[in-house]
């Protein structure tokens, strides 16, 4: 992840098949499962982001009722 690129999506990959090739796995398989991998984590990360901001969204929410109810109050 030091050298700069989008996500680390070329050195990342070479480093995993660069990895599995030591233990006797071919380039090609070891290509396929870096690239799945990768997708795989990409995903996760891009949901997440997703959840969190309407999370965040949805707490300020309610955050700003709360407010509003208690000033309404006094």
């Amino acid at each position: 992840m030091a050298v700069p690129s989008n996500g680390g999506l070329g050195p990342w990959n070479i480093a995993v098949m660069f990895a599995l090739s030591l233990f006797g796995i071919s380039d090609s398989d070891g290509a396929a499962y870096s690239i799945v991998c990768w997708s795989f984590q990409a995903i996760i990360l891009v949901t997440t982001g997703i959840f969190g901001a309407f999370y965040i969204m949805a707490s300020r929410r309610n955050v700003k009722r709360r407010k509003a109810g208690i000033r309404n109050n006094q």
